[in-house]
């Protein structure tokens, strides 16, 4: 849960926020430079985000909440500590939700990491901590006939093993990523609340046993959450470094939540 406070036309924010299989974000107080929840508008800006009209406010979709906003808002009289309050118990409740539907969220969140790979073709077995070596040499055996080399396969991107391994292991199984997407990416956003779901993160276990999953879930970085209105944004951070092209440098990743707990595909940034 959080709490906040108004200071300086500023809303600064105390406590914790988890979010799923990244775990985590906490603001020990209400100041310092290391807050890991913020806002990203100040208080007259919020201000006139609600004073607007339908869906051009980022306050306007926030059920009854706007209802109650608005009614503080007249004349230019504001009631800051009712803002405060309902502002509060908005996004606790937000947080609920999400620990209410973790395991939907956390299997999305995972199936677009991952398609995120596929997408762009990346060697993810070059990165030791996603790849699970005894799976892969075993299909390798199995599909192959022949006698695997990790060592070798990893440093020779133009050897016919390298080839073989992209054509006939990984991307042959682009077709059931392309039906998942298919299925929950509507209007461009992934649903998260739905009928439809399946358990995607056992399914992806099966289809690729050879990536390490745990590390996936196990070892995402909290780094800071951004709320505004209806949005709430996560980044977050794995420690490996790719090597991909004109992109090398760790990677971090953003998640955009919308209030239907939908989001939009994850971005991914390589920093130097």
């Amino acid at each position: 849960m959080i709490e906040i406070i108004c200071k300086d036309n500023k809303l600064l924010v105390k406590g914790t926020f988890e979010f799923g299989f990244i775990r985590t974000y906490e603001n020990k107080d209400f100041k310092g430079f290391d807050r890991k929840i913020n806002f990203n508008y100040n208080l007259d800006e919020i201000l006139e985000d609600i004073k607007k009209q339908g869906e051009s406010s980022n306050y306007y979709t926030l059920s009854d909440y706007y209802t109650i906003l608005k009614d503080y808002i007249v004349n230019d009289k504001i009631d800051v500590d009712i803002i405060i309050k309902v502002l509060t118990e908005y996004y606790n409740l937000k947080e609920k939700q999400i620990k209410k539907y973790e395991k939907e969220i956390n299997d999305k969140i995972l199936f677009d990491l991952f398609i995120n790979f596929y997408a762009l073709e990346y060697p993810f077995w070059e990165i030791d901590e996603m790849c699970i070596q005894e799976e892969l040499e075993k299909i390798f055996i199995k599909n192959k006939n022949c006698k695997f080399d990790f060592e070798s396969f990893q440093n020779c991107k133009e050897c016919e093993l390298y080839n073989s391994c992209v054509s006939d292991i990984v991307y042959r199984n682009g077709k059931v990523l392309e039906e998942w997407e298919e299925q929950f990416r509507i209007n461009d956003k992934m649903v998260v609340i739905s009928d439809k779901n399946i358990d995607i993160e056992t399914n992806l276990r099966k289809i690729f046993p050879m990536v390490n999953f745990n590390f996936l879930l196990n070892c995402a970085k909290p780094e800071c959450i951004t709320l505004y209105g209806k949005y709430i944004t996560f980044n977050f951070s794995y420690d490996y470094i790719l090597d991909y092209e004109d992109w090398p440098g760790c990677c971090s990743h953003y998640v955009r939540l919308d209030e239907d707990l939908s989001f939009s595909p994850i971005e991914c940034y390589f920093d130097d």
